[in-house]
């Protein structure tokens, strides 16, 4: 993947406002631990429940993500020193409530909450179902997935990580 946008709501239905847009590193012909987790600042402490991952640009056969992470705290339970911290979608029980994925082959392997944990990025067809990573249709740019929060967050950083696409090594 090469750019992207984050747009994020209070609500599901809206109105979304984008909060972060920009290039991510280009991940190919690179080795697993080469491919860091960048860190975007949003246009502005955002307050929001649902984000809205945008592919806008791809490289190669198509876009897809290793990982996604936000520095935050929960709008209610911000206190002192403890706020803002790491927060791992999984650790929050955020849930991916839409998404278009790769769907050519084994589209079970491919989904969005694969962006929940930061980890190199596989694509061993002898280990069924073993991909860790989120991965658009070929070619596709637009609206990739949503995830709801579950809570509203108060969002002060966000984490991605570009993934290269396993052993086809086309982010």
């Amino acid at each position: 993947m090469n750019e992207f946008a984050i747009e994020a709501a209070a609500s599901e239905s809206g109105p979304y406002t984008e909060i972060v847009s920009g290039d991510l590193m280009d991940a190919r012909n690179r080795e697993c631990f080469d491919i860091y987790t960048e860190a975007f600042i949003p246009k502005q402490v955002a307050t929001v429940r649902y984000l809205r991952f945008r592919i806008n640009s791809v490289n190669g056969y198509g876009a897809s993500l290793q990982y996604l992470a936000l520095v935050g705290e929960k709008k209610e339970h911000c206190m002192g020193n403890d706020c803002p911290h790491l927060l791992e979608l999984g650790d929050i029980q955020a849930r991916v409530i839409q998404q278009n994925q790769y769907t050519d082959h084994h589209p079970e392997w491919f989904v969005a909450d694969k962006v929940f944990t930061n980890a190199c990025d596989t694509n061993d067809h002898n280990q069924e179902g073993q991909n860790n990573y989120y991965h658009g249709p070929i070619g596709f740019t637009g609206l990739a997935f949503t995830v709801d929060l579950g809570s509203l967050f108060y969002i002060h950083e966000i984490m991605l990580r570009n993934s290269r696409n396993g052993v086809y090594n086309s982010s």
